[in-house]
């Protein structure tokens, strides 16, 4: 049988091969093994997103810690305090509802849309303070897991378009955490001394509520979207 002499490889083409193998695994692996070399810039947004939730977990890693250790400081500061005891969460959140006040107007360049929201939220903080609210701890919930929505929300990176989804996100993310706290306080209330209470998990999910909501109101992703 005679071969014809198309079968047969021209003598240069041998060196041909490696080449058209390194396309060929460029165009159909580049993507996994090649990308963290050929560009850095998805490297380094995996390693900030991974830094961003070692963040979210170190914060909640240190509102756990910090349960056997709030009974104790509660009662050191009633005894030096006294009668000033109940009013203690008062001033440091006074203090950081102007810190937010002064971003938010600088940010929004004084939107009355976002700062007439901005007081709707801050009624609401102000009757929850007054009418639920009742001890110093519960109290600070609001800066705890209000501040939580926001990593959260941070953490999740949400793309144009796409800030609802992380919004609901960080949400539930964050009620999740609220009632982990709460729970470990159910099972630990005999060594550390506190209650675990599903009023007190509502607290924290109006305070991750409302922290998301105050978040938007500065940020306002949806105009965003309008001007994209």
């Amino acid at each position: 049988m005679r071969i014809p002499h198309s079968a047969f490889l021209p003598p240069h083409s041998v060196f041909l091969l490696p080449h058209s193998a390194f396309r060929w695994f460029s165009r159909n692996q580049e993507p996994v093994v090649i990308s963290p070399i050929s560009r850095p810039s998805r490297l380094r947004g995996a390693g900030m997103t991974l830094l961003r939730w070692l963040l979210v977990l170190a914060y909640v890693g240190f509102i756990y810690a910090t349960l056997p250790l709030a009974p104790r400081l509660w009662i050191r500061a009633q005894r030096r305090l006294g009668t000033s005891f109940a009013s203690m969460a008062f001033y440091p959140l006074v203090l950081v509802a102007l810190m937010i006040l002064i971003y938010a107007i600088y940010r929004t360049r004084g939107d009355w849309r976002s700062l007439l929201g901005l007081a709707a939220v801050g009624f609401a903080y102000y009757y929850l303070y007054n009418h639920e609210f009742e001890t110093p701890a519960e109290r600070m919930h609001f800066l705890e897991y209000g501040l939580l929505s926001w990593i959260i929300y941070w953490a999740l990176q949400p793309r144009a378009g796409r800030w609802m989804q992380a919004a609901i996100g960080a949400v539930l993310l964050n009620c999740l955490f609220g009632g982990l706290d709460e729970y470990i306080q159910y099972l630990t209330h005999e060594w550390w001394h506190r209650v675990g209470e599903f009023r007190d998990a509502v607290a924290n999910w109006e305070s991750a509520l409302l922290g998301i909501t105050v978040l938007l109101l500065i940020i306002r992703p949806w105009r965003e979207e309008k001007s994209a």
